[in-house]
């Protein structure tokens, strides 16, 4: 399974690598970006198609990531309530065989 995880990466990089290639004209033309909040406006300097497609790219990837850090937090909190709620009535059921045990003496 590794050699094709290996292999199948491998493919992927190297398409984008041609899709880049074949397209670096679009990739390297200088383009601005302009930000306007009701009475500001922001533009941003000459930067390529690409350097904006990589941006946003990590940041929809630092997005994917932090809401899934979240849920495993959230998941992680619940599993640990309910082994100690397994705990407790492993216990209890513990508690409750011994004294019928003492009952029955």
């Amino acid at each position: 399974m590794s050699k094709l995880k290996t292999i199948f990466w491998c493919l992927l990089i190297a398409a984008i690598a041609i899709m880049v290639y074949q397209n670096e004209a679009f990739f390297m033309a200088q383009q601005v970006i302009t930000f306007k909040l009701f009475s500001l406006t922001y533009n941003t300097p000459y930067i390529p198609c690409g350097i904006f497609i990589i941006i946003f790219v990590l940041s929809a990837f630092l997005i994917v990531y932090i809401n899934h850090l979240i849920f495993r937090i959230k998941t992680n909190k619940i599993v640990k309530k309910l082994k100690s709620q397994i705990n407790n009535q492993n216990t209890e059921s513990e508690f409750k065989s011994a004294v019928s045990e003492k009952s029955n003496i």
